[in-house]
């Protein structure tokens, strides 16, 4: 066991230093054929623990993000052997490698876009086709809630676990995702019409970038991302997620199974929570002045009586006929209620 763990710990600071001569201006190519066949067993854990010990040995973590595609392509050869993850529909891996396939299916269709304008001689009308793609990229936005979903239920867990560092980096990227697609449809949106030559210099010089960007993190997450947080979170905390995840939406796809943990739900996990100022529950939240404001255009009269026979909620009167011909709901239940009590 120990000679494994000192492999894998000498597989990491082979890429350590390879990142650092990286960091010093050395040539990705020729970094990548000093590597061969030394990392052959070189798996997604291993470029997870990387980025950690890298920025606990100080190296910035905006050096890191910036050199992020880089390390990435030149370990691609061995992160490739790697399978996507597989879950069971519902999971939240499941939903978000689901969204990943439309995000690859929506650049794919803008770069058969970008292909077609090498058909046109330079000065003929190329508008049509970049408006497609402009409404590709619009599309591509959407990523925004995949994103959110990482950043603000997933990535806390990381943090929890001390491991911060990584997804960190990864946030960085998805700033620099939206920056790209956003600019990019700036872009396009500033110009009446464009001819092929001025199309096929724009899609060079932004739309290429910008998808790339779009599909190089789907790569860092089924590559690296994934695997590494079905090994650090257990089912419970994929719940939480699962539970949570409405709130924030979902990117060009919509989850169609519901998921529960195979061990079943544990404790109160499953129950609605106040957080955030906001009343959670299994598919979405409300404020209390959202709550209050559901509640009361319901087009019947409710009540709520817990398990100690104790009124907790009723429908207040909608105006002031109903107070005079009936009594409320919540008269009736508490008349039912001392009555019952009266005869026990």
């Amino acid at each position: 066991m120990s000679e494994i763990i000192n492999n894998r710990q000498q597989r990491i600071e082979i890429m350590k230093s390879l990142v650092r001569r990286l960091h010093s201006g050395a040539a990705e190519e020729q970094i990548k054929a000093q590597l061969g066949a030394m990392l052959d067993e070189a798996d997604y854990s291993d470029v997870f623990l990387m980025e950690v010990q890298l920025i606990q040995e100080g190296l910035p973590q905006e050096s890191i993000q910036e050199l992020c595609d880089t390390h990435t392509r030149v370990l691609k050869q061995h992160l490739d052997l790697q399978e996507t993850p597989e879950t069971i529909p519902g999971h939240p891996v499941h939903t978000f490698v689901q969204e990943n396939r439309e995000l690859t299916r929506t650049t794919n269709q803008a770069r058969v876009l970008l292909g077609c304008l090498d058909r046109l001689a330079d000065n003929a009308d190329a508008t049509a086709p970049m408006r497609e793609i402009q409404g590709l990229l619009n599309n591509l936005m959407d990523a925004d809630k995949h994103y959110r979903r990482k950043e603000y239920l997933l990535f806390p867990y990381f943090e929890k676990a001390n491991l911060p560092g990584p997804p960190a980096v990864m946030w960085g990227k998805h700033d620099e995702v939206r920056q790209l697609l956003r600019l990019t449809i700036e872009g396009l949106q500033q110009v009446e019409a464009l001819d092929a030559a001025e199309a096929r210099a724009y899609g060079l010089m932004s739309v290429g970038p910008a998808l790339d960007a779009v599909d190089e993190m789907v790569y860092k997450e089924e590559k690296i991302l994934f695997p590494t947080a079905l090994n650090l979170l257990t089912e419970q905390e994929w719940y939480q997620i699962y539970l949570q995840s409405n709130e924030y939406g979902y990117c060009l796809y919509a989850p169609e199974f519901a998921w529960q943990p195979a061990g079943g739900v544990q404790g109160e996990i499953g129950q609605p929570a106040a957080h955030d100022g906001r009343v959670q529950m299994p598919t979405g939240s409300f404020t209390l002045a959202e709550l209050i404001g559901v509640l009361s255009t319901l087009p019947f009269d409710l009540t709520f009586v817990d398990a100690d026979d104790t009124v907790r909620y009723f429908t207040p009167a909608r105006n002031a006929s109903s107070t005079v011909h009936a009594p409320s709901w919540a008269a009736r239940c508490n008349t039912a209620i001392r009555r019952r009590a009266s005869t026990s």
